[in-house]
């Protein structure tokens, strides 16, 4: 079997190939726009300059695009400072975000050092708290900037098992989440089998027309199993 390395290609190529390929609209081809997202593929140890790295647990970050934070007015000191008060800092009621209680990385190698793999990612479910501010802490501090989420996720499925690599219980606790905890927008996913058995299981309350429903729209790519 031959090796051979990952072909590691700079943000503006990857923005040429982005514009001539998928013909974007010059409404949101701007390189600036589209450099954040080629550095999400082309991810090198120089991401510090362009990212904020928290650590949630140790299988999951959050990467903060400093140019979001300048263009909401958060600086990079208040940022980065950490706290163990139970109490939210300004600058995560501004971003909706607990980015205070996450301590920050200042080396992408921690990032990268192998863990051992989980079957399903549930520890992004079961972290939700300790990311989001919710709704209630906003009403606690009188705050009425509330933010609106809309999320996309994506990964792989297994009939009667998992839904974008979340298990099935895990999947019906992002629903949970997002219905009473947070206020959301839009919820899309992407996944093999979310419809059909899956889809049965995670929305049995409604097919039972049980009182059970979800606020949001919720949009999906489906896979039929």
């Amino acid at each position: 079997m031959e090796y051979r390395k990952r072909p590691e290609y700079s943000p503006s190529y990857l923005f040429s190939e982005l514009k001539s390929n998928y013909k974007i609209s010059d409404r949101f081809s701007t390189e600036e726009t589209w450099d954040t997202v080629a550095r999400t593929v082309a991810f090198k140890e120089n991401v510090n300059l362009f990212w904020v790295i928290k650590r949630i647990n140790g299988s999951l970050y959050l990467l903060i695009p400093k140019k979001y934070l300048s263009d909401i007015q958060i600086s990079e000191t208040d940022t980065k400072k950490h706290i163990t008060e139970k109490t939210l800092t300004n600058a995560e009621l501004k971003c909706g975000l607990r980015i205070n209680h996450m301590h920050t990385l200042e080396n992408v190698v921690d990032i990268i050092k192998p863990v051992p793999t989980p079957r399903y990612a549930d520890y992004f479910s079961e972290s939700l708290e300790e990311i989001f501010v919710t709704t209630k802490e906003y009403y606690v501090h009188h705050d009425k900037n509330i933010p609106q989420w809309i999320f996309c996720i994506r990964g792989h499925g297994t009939i009667k098992e998992a839904i974008a690599y979340l298990s099935i219980q895990g999947f019906r606790t992002l629903l949970t989440f997002l219905e009473t905890k947070i206020r959301t927008k839009l919820f899309y996913y992407d996944s093999c089998y979310d419809i059909g058995i899956n889809s049965d299981l995670v929305y049995a309350d409604l097919a039972k027309k049980i009182d059970k429903n979800y606020s949001f729209p919720i949009t999906d790519t489906a896979c039929l199993d």
